[in-house]
């Protein structure tokens, strides 16, 4: 996967290919230790390479390996693939322009990054030169903030921040099942967040009501109710990423543009994640136990179609 660094601004000195270089750490080996000088026969050179590699084995060090391309002219890129056993970037303060400052642990929370989906690549930019095919997730009037973006998982041209992370892709799961409801003639659209939950009680986080009783949990999530409106399938579709993939959804979405469904209820897994490592996610909204695979009930009443105009009307 790629992630995106975006920074105000980045010293040109800074831009190039950084990683580590092992023929580098051989040389550093001989020059510390000094042993070309012996003469040792195989089984006792072999001896010897174990030895030294077990007792004096070098911190690696990531600096820049090159300089970078034309058409990498204004980036500073990282990529899991050069870099040899350290992920120590105390030394490059400088380099990632305060994107990893508000972490107390910052060389594993860029191992963690690094290390991702078997091997990722982290692309510092500056905001101003942001390729155009990037977009951000609010759409062509929103602005990019300073900070680390992790690729849409159902788009690669768009960027979201890791930051928060898992509130914003889920209000972009319940934006996109609200509006395709809404485009297929809902009355009333209730969603809930019913994830099993240890203890008893209550209580209000950001807003939202919850009601706790032995080990269930419910919490509304949205509620609406909406007057007769068009019915438009095309309206339903367009643009949705991640409801496609949630099967009961796309039952409700089918019963309604083939048939004449008007409640519906059903209870479906939610993976807050959607595909995008959780050590990741984790390490940047500071929750390492969230629990990313939720459990929602929907609770859907339509009009009837032969009482609504079509979009084709």
């Amino acid at each position: 996967m790629i992630y995106y660094g975006i920074v105000n601004s980045i010293k040109k000195n800074h831009c190039g290919v950084y990683g580590t270089d092992s023929k580098e750490v051989k040389l550093d080996i001989i020059k510390k230790y000094g042993y070309s000088g012996l003469v040792l026969s195989p089984p006792y050179l072999l001896l010897f390479e174990l030895a030294k590699t077990a007792l004096f084995k070098p911190k690696l060090k990531i600096y820049k390996l090159s300089e970078p391309k034309e058409s990498e002219r204004n980036q500073i890129i990282f990529s899991n693939s050069w870099i040899t056993d350290s992920y120590d970037i105390t030394h490059l303060k400088e380099v990632f322009h305060g994107l990893f400052d508000d972490k107390l642990l910052k060389a594993n929370a860029f191992a963690n990054i690094m290390k991702s989906d078997g091997g990722s690549k982290l692309i510092i930019i500056e905001r101003d030169s942001i390729p155009p095919h990037l977009k951000h997730y609010g759409g062509e009037s929103a602005s990019f903030s300073t900070g680390i973006y992790g690729t849409h998982p159902k788009n690669n041209d768009i960027l979201i921040p890791l930051n928060n992370s898992s509130e914003l892709i889920k209000s972009m799961i319940l934006e996109e099942t609200i509006s395709a409801y809404e485009a297929l003639g809902a009355k009333k659209i209730i969603i809930s967040d019913i994830t099993s939950v240890d203890g008893k009680g209550g209580g209000n986080h950001k807003g939202i009501k919850a009601e706790v009783n032995g080990e269930s949990k419910k919490s509304e999530l949205r509620k609406k109710k909406f007057g007769k409106g068009v019915f438009d399938p095309e309206r339903a579709l367009k643009d949705k990423f991640f409801i496609h993939d949630i099967p009961a959804i796309r039952t409700t979405l089918e019963s309604r543009i083939h048939g004449n469904q008007t409640e519906e209820y059903f209870e479906e897994s939610i993976s807050l994640n959607v595909g995008l490592d959780v050590s990741v996610l984790s390490t940047f909204e500071g929750n390492l136990n969230f629990n990313y695979n939720r459990v929602w009930s929907f609770d859907v009443e339509f009009y009837d179609k032969t009482e609504m105009l079509s979009h084709t009307s």
